[in-house]
């Protein structure tokens, strides 16, 4: 489907589940497709090797950001990473990423 089309059968999908709570299975390789569900399982030679609940859009970038090296970084206290920025940057930064699973 082209993007347009794309977009509209999501929308209708996602109104059918609203209104009438039809369940789809939607099998893809898009990961922007798969942010746009309410659950994403992940599989790997046919088993499922991980499960997540989507969230909003700020939870899932902040929930990639924690994963990402720098979020490791800010967590791990690497001082190299931290000396970027300023202490009250580095105590908010670690408080939004320790509150993140």
């Amino acid at each position: 489907l082209d993007s347009q089309s794309g977009a509209e059968v999501i929308a209708l999908m996602h109104r059918l589940n609203h209104e009438l709570g039809t369940t789809f299975i939607v099998v893809t390789h898009d990961s922007a497709v798969a942010r746009k569900t309410d659950r994403i399982l992940i599989m790997r030679d046919g088993r499922i090797v991980h499960e997540h609940t989507v969230g909003t859009p700020f939870e899932e970038d902040l929930a990639a950001f924690r994963r990402s090296g720098l979020g490791q970084a800010i967590l791990a206290g690497d001082e190299a990473v931290l000396a970027r920025f300023g202490s009250d940057e580095r105590a908010a930064l670690r408080r939004l990423l320790e509150g993140v699973t």
